[in-house]
């Protein structure tokens, strides 16, 4: 199995969805593997920054999410880049702190608390996001473990 890389960057500029094309394809499929609904598109492989050329791209792509969905594929043509199967139960997560209404700084060091469980049994990740003025991933400042995340120093 091969290593994945995942980047984050944060940007100025809004990243639109890929333009509909015959490269790739996202695929909502069910047990059998058969594809409920997909979307196929090209990258140009362009930062879309700076207009140069690259030799990796990314995309924001979503799809309606039919009944029955066992697995998300990613394919080029034929041939599947990455399988990413579907849980048959949500997550449930319960935020305990902040709890409503509270008003917080725009920097500091702030706690923030939940429970989360999945009746699968799966391991649960967790991304904690801020809203200021748009959803930003708290930075490197952020200690998250287990249903508990203190930092997210902003400003």
């Amino acid at each position: 199995m091969r290593k994945e890389q995942v980047e984050a960057k944060f940007s100025t500029v809004t990243p639109s969805n890929p333009p509909v094309g015959t490269a790739y394809c996202l695929e909502a499929q069910n047990a059998a593997s058969t594809a409920l609904v997909s979307r196929c598109f090209d990258l140009t492989f362009q930062n879309y920054e700076t207009g140069k050329s690259t030799n990796v791209d990314g995309f924001n792509l979503m799809l309606p999410y039919p009944p029955g969905v066992a697995r998300i594929v990613l394919k080029k043509g034929a041939t599947e880049l990455a399988v990413r199967p579907v849980s048959a139960h949500a997550p449930v997560v319960n935020v305990l702190l902040p709890n409503g209404g509270e008003t917080w700084a725009a920097s500091g060091a702030y706690t923030i608390t939940w429970t989360a469980s999945d009746l699968d049994g799966g391991p649960l990740t967790y991304s904690v996001r801020a809203l200021q003025p748009r959803w930003d991933e708290l930075g490197p400042s952020l200690d998250c473990g287990h249903g508990h995340a203190t930092g997210g120093q902003r400003g």
